[in-house]
């Protein structure tokens, strides 16, 4: 499959709790639609590193700045909210593997690969890190979107659900 990172995405018809939070001024990266975000002491989100653990929130939906304007995405050091649906437990999401990836990592956990985001598109470029099955412990593969052009191997888009999250905790050995 052709390599087109997204980030994490919602899947139809699943019911997603969708919450806004606030992005402090001097967050250091970007943030974007697709994003994985996680949450600081003082209640703010902002993009997380690969391997977050416990303090994942969820997925970024939508960016605003200051003014609650609609933008693309949330430029470093830029004050904003975003919408983001929460990683509660249970709830899947859609990732594309950053490797290749086997009829027998279904079950299977792994992490997440962070990136900077793609501005241009105002999406994510976050992956699963298909090279840490069985080690990484972020997410847990329930399995690939069933599509026409998604065969197992190569940047497969998979079906995932958080296995560490504030909502969860660790859910790694359940």
């Amino acid at each position: 499959m052709p390599d087109r990172p997204n980030g994490f995405s919602l899947m139809e018809n699943e019911k997603y709790t969708i919450k806004r939070f606030e992005v402090q001024g001097d967050e250091a990266l970007t943030v974007a639609p697709g994003d994985c975000v996680d949450q600081d002491g003082d209640g703010y989100v902002a993009r997380a590193a690969a391997n977050a653990g416990v303090t994942v929130v969820g997925v970024v939906t939508n960016c605003y700045n200051s003014s609650m304007v609609a933008q693309k995405s949330l430029a470093a050091s830029t004050a904003g909210f975003v919408d983001v649906a929460l990683a509660l437990p249970g709830t899947r999401f859609i990732v594309q593997g950053n490797g290749t990836d086997a009829l027998a990592n279904i079950g299977a956990t792994a992490n997440h690969v962070d990136g900077a985001a793609d501005t241009f598109r105002g999406r994510s470029i976050q992956e699963l890190n298909s090279s840490d099955y069985g080690s990484g412990l972020q997410l847990r593969v329930l399995g690939r979107v069933d599509a026409v052009d998604n065969a197992w191997g190569s940047n497969t888009d998979m079906v995932v659900v958080f296995n560490e999250s504030i909502f969860a905790g660790d859910q790694a050995s359940v």
